[in-house]
């Protein structure tokens, strides 16, 4: 660290209080495992102020995966209960942090079950996000995100229908969507440009040439200042 720098970090304390000052520790890695029982849906909620989110399918239990961090107060508190056959996970960083003496890390690596019906709502601050959900039986998926870049894969086959919301103000996303299912993404706020391939657009809407023709459809809603945004069939 220069001296101009560590003079710019020294004031920046004093400035906020040196309560607020957080040197970075070692970094730790928790495992992350929350079994179903007797719940025959879920609804997940993970809030995370920044850092990088990754989910996918594949996990044995409800959800499977880790956390890794170097500050303690990013380490989140996971609650897990089961109401009218309904499991009600909540996986949150509740502490934000302050002024920062080192690099810090924050990582969440988390697996979802394929076969159990799932609410999925995400929010994070800033960072990025990594999203495979493909072959998870999502029910419907909310994103509220600051800044940051989204990766969202929901290619592959869907047995229900699907409403997704993003919101936030994204600077690049990229959705991935099933060719053989209807899709119709609208997309609407400050864009700063909207990328759709061979996707039909009217208006704000997008639409592929499956929508209005298979059994189930993928609706999607895009509001806020996103820089970018690619809509790609696969």
């Amino acid at each position: 660290m220069t001296k101009s720098v560590f003079h710019i970090v020294t004031i920046s304390c004093l400035a906020v209080g040196l309560a607020a000052c957080i040197r970075v520790r070692e970094t730790k890695t928790d495992a992350l495992k929350v079994e179903l029982g007797e719940a025959k849906s879920a609804a997940i909620e993970m809030r995370m102020s920044a850092g990088e989110l990754s989910i996918q399918g594949g996990a044995g239990a409800l959800a499977e995966g880790s956390f890794t961090y170097n500050v303690p107060r990013y380490k989140p508190e996971v609650d897990y209960h089961v109401f009218n056959n309904q499991g009600r996970l909540s996986i949150e960083q509740r502490r934000r942090a302050g002024v920062f003496f080192g690099h810090q890390e924050n990582r969440w690596d988390i697996r979802l079950n394929n076969a159990v019906p799932i609410e999925l709502k995400l929010k994070f601050g800033a960072g990025e996000g990594n999203l495979d959900l493909r072959g998870l039986s999502l029910t419907s998926l909310g994103i509220d995100m600051g800044v940051g870049s989204l990766k969202l894969d929901l290619s592959g086959e869907h047995k229900e229908n699907l409403d997704v919301r993003i919101k936030g103000g994204v600077g690049e996303g990229t959705i991935y969507l099933p060719e053989g299912v209807g899709v119709r993404a609208k997309v609407k706020g400050g864009i700063g440009s909207v990328h759709a391939g061979a996707m039909h657009k009217d208006g704000d809407v997008y639409t592929n040439d499956a929508y209005g023709k298979t059994a189930v459809s993928i609706n999607i809603s895009v509001e806020a200042g996103i820089g970018s945004i690619h809509l790609k069939m696969r």
